[in-house]
């Protein structure tokens, strides 16, 4: 006797609603450490400082949520293959691609715009993590 699969009220449409939101906190929160940075000034604007901290309590739960909501429809689907070729090719992709937009992206650097070196290490590591998901998430649609 087989057994019911388990239920979830999640969708995958949650899913990508939680990464969305991840994804955009995560820029937020990212942009306004490097406005930060480039103005070198130490204290922070007050607009700025509400900024990064409603991104962090925005893309920090919606990361969790993520985790969460992935782990529920994983158990939820039980007979269904996750991690398949197709999802590596993908996620390849999305690398290729995030490369490529971050060694664009350095070009303005490599020909004279000063920016200090703190500010311009996070612009890149900012860069490359969200083309990544964006990419790997617009792939798997």
């Amino acid at each position: 006797m087989t057994q019911p699969p388990a239920t979830t009220a999640f969708t995958p449409q949650h899913l990508t609603a939680a990464a969305a939101a991840a994804i955009l906190g995560f820029t937020v929160h990212a942009g306004a450490l490097i406005i930060h940075e480039i103005l070198g000034d130490p204290v922070w604007p007050r607009w700025l400082e509400l900024a990064y901290l409603i991104s962090l309590f925005v893309w920090v739960p919606a990361g969790v949520a993520v985790l969460w909501i992935k782990a529920r429809l994983k158990r939820a689907s039980m007979g269904v293959i996750l991690d398949d070729e197709r999802s590596h090719a993908l996620f390849t992709q999305a690398h290729v691609v995030a490369v490529l937009i971050v060694l664009i992206m350095q070009l303005p650097f490599i020909v004279g715009v000063d920016v200090p070196a703190k500010a311009l290490a996070l612009l890149t590591v900012t860069t490359c993590v969200i083309t990544l998901f964006t990419t790997y998430a617009w792939l798997d649609r």
